[in-house]
């Protein structure tokens, strides 16, 4: 039976195995390193080229991509594609990440530009498109945000109006930030389909380049990501034939928000690759770097970077890639699914762990963002200059916490999500939260015991101020957005720390070294134990006061996590590891 969505929270710790990247089999670990090669050979040589907006050669290289066989993970092998699993797709959005512009091109192009078709088109339109996308004949984009809307998607402007003898919709608006806007061949494009019945529906069409009426407009000058083409189009009377539409008139915001969903955790399976290869380059350099004449690399404050960067990184990757096997699993327990089941059912191995994919996304994209700006510390101001690759690193990360979904709006949806299912029944969460009142626990004695212990710890306190801020506000919880904010924070680090402490133990069981991925299980449930620390209590002042406080306060402090683990040892035992790897050590 497939696991419900959001029911780590709920688990005992270490209870379920997870899908973790040791479970990888040889040929799907070769066809992910043949991604890599390709892009260290293909791909970084032309970086300058790609910075000054080489843009035809940024279609040159994702055709080049496309005769390997690296376009066509997710599309079916009845359209050309090889119809891998998830967990394959995700781990290829990784390897091509050595990169930014690069990724961020073909991320466009393989997810966002082509599952819509995937899930939601019919068979005349999957045929027509998909066989040309998966070899990469024909490249994609796909076009939500507009200047006026970006995270209300459905508030677009952008009209699709029936002509009048019903064989074309007439369009008129302007998208904006459309990754591959330059040269894309087709557009999923999101818009208000206008039939004539007075109440137009947010809906999808795929436009092809060259209608007339519809242009691409002039390269944004971004701070990052500058390899990446990034354009506003516009649609002056184009003419879209009705055969174009995606799915049924209304169904635009099931399409793009499960799109979206997809998105979240390949890209953070993705953004594992560039801070690898950032901290790779940041030890090479530390360990050539001469000062007081040693080794910068030896010193104590740079191995504690490294420590921490690797230690992040997996935990960025555990969590992530967690997401993909689950979505593999339930597909499995699916079965094969006839054509003419809706997209929207399709694509629930998606939608089921939407809460998971917005906390992966979320965790993932801020930490790379910390520790591109460690690594840049590690050049000193060499750091700061184009010459080294720590600076186009640090300007390249910024953007996934903005792209699919900001981060806030992830945020708003984590609690949001995981209180609606408990609500609706699709989540048992409703014993759960009454069998907090007991207090914690005694956890079964065995590997990482104190470990486990300490995330169920932080699983008990998100459900305390769970319980109490929906006793509070009730129904209008979902405007309390500070509230909710700090709560999507504690479940974050609980599932980030659940994910962690579930890797540590499969290595363990799989009787793979276990050294170095306990110290990081300690580093990361450390900080993180920190973390839930001062948001429990913000929050619950944030909820109650006087008295009421107090007995909160007394009920988030029956939770207290008491992880007495050393640091500095858990950093000595990783830098040792990295620096000896020249890189990550996993």
């Amino acid at each position: 039976m497939a696991v419900v969505g959001g029911q780590f929270l709920l688990e005992k710790t270490g209870s379920r195995e997870i899908f973790t990247p040791e479970q990888y089999s040889k040929d799907e670990l070769e066809f992910a390193a043949t991604a890599r090669r390709f892009v260290e050979r293909e791909v970084i040589p032309h970086i300058k080229a790609l910075e000054n907006k080489d843009y035809v050669l940024g279609k040159k290289l994702l055709q080049k991509a496309g005769e390997l066989g690296l376009l066509m993970t997710g599309v079916p092998e009845a359209y050309g594609g090889l119809g891998l699993p998830h967990r394959v797709s995700g781990m290829l959005s990784e390897a091509v990440s050595g990169y930014g512009g690069f990724s961020v091109s073909f991320g466009a192009h393989t997810k966002i530009g082509t599952l819509p078709l995937v899930y939601f088109g019919n068979a005349e339109q999957k045929q027509k498109w998909l066989p040309a996308l998966a070899s990469g004949e024909k490249i994609a984009a796909y076009a939500l945000s507009e200047p006026g809307s970006g995270s209300d998607a459905q508030a677009a402007t952008t009209v699709a109006k029936l002509s009048d003898d019903g064989t074309h919709y007439v369009v008129n608006g302007t998208k904006q930030w459309i990754t591959n806007g330059s040269f894309a061949d087709v557009y999923t494009v999101f818009c208000q389909v206008d039939d004539g019945s007075g109440k137009p529906q947010f809906s999808a069409l795929m436009v092809e380049r060259g209608t007339p009426g519809f242009e691409a407009g002039a390269e944004e000058h971004k701070l990052g990501i500058r390899g990446s083409s990034t354009t506003p189009l516009t649609f002056v009377d184009a003419k879209i034939p009705v055969a174009n539409l995606l799915g049924n008139p209304g169904d635009g915001a099931a399409i793009a928000f499960n799109i979206l969903n997809v998105g979240r955790y390949t890209l953070a399976m993705g953004v594992n690759g560039g801070a690898k290869a950032a901290l790779a380059a940041a030890i090479q350099y530390a360990t050539e770097r001469k000062q007081f004449g040693k080794s910068t690399m030896s010193f104590g404050a740079l191995r504690q970077k490294v420590a921490e960067t690797a230690a992040q990184i997996y935990a960025m990757e555990t969590c992530s890639y967690r997401i993909a096997g689950l979505s593999d699993d339930m597909t499995a327990a699916m079965g094969p699914l006839d054509e003419s089941k809706s997209g929207k059912e399709k694509m629930r191995p998606i939608e089921e762990y939407a809460i998971e994919s917005s906390i992966a996304k979320v965790y993932c994209s801020e930490t790379l963002n910390v520790l591109a700006s460690e690594c840049l510390q590690m050049y000193g101001g060499y750091g700061y200059v184009e010459d080294y690759p720590a600076e186009r690193t640090f300007r390249d990360s910024r953007i996934n916490m903005i792209f699919e979904g900001t981060n806030e709006v992830n945020r708003l949806l984590v609690p949001g999500m995981l209180l609606k299912r408990a609500m609706q029944g699709r989540l048992g969460a409703m014993q759960w939260l009454g069998s907090l009142e007991s207090g914690p626990q005694p956890v079964a004695e065995g590997p990482l015991a104190d470990e486990r212990d300490a995330v169920d710890r932080m699983k008990g306190v998100a459900g305390v101020l769970l319980q109490a801020a929906v006793g509070k506000y009730m129904h209008s919880l979902e405007k309390e957005q500070q509230i909710l904010l700090y709560l999507a924070d504690l479940l974050i680090d609980a599932y980030v720390g659940d994910s962690v402490v579930g890797r540590a133990l499969y290595r363990q069981k799989a009787g793979l070294p276990s050294a170095v991925s306990d110290a990081m299980t300690r580093l990361t449930l450390s900080h993180a134990a920190d973390r839930v620390r001062a948001n429990a209590r913000a929050c619950a002042r944030s909820l109650a006061s006087g008295e009421d406080l107090e007995k909160l306060l007394k009920k988030v402090d029956r939770w207290a996590i008491d992880l007495r683990s050393n640091p500095i040892a858990d950093r000595d035992l990783i830098a040792d590891a990295a620096v000896e790897k020249g890189g990550y050590p996993f």
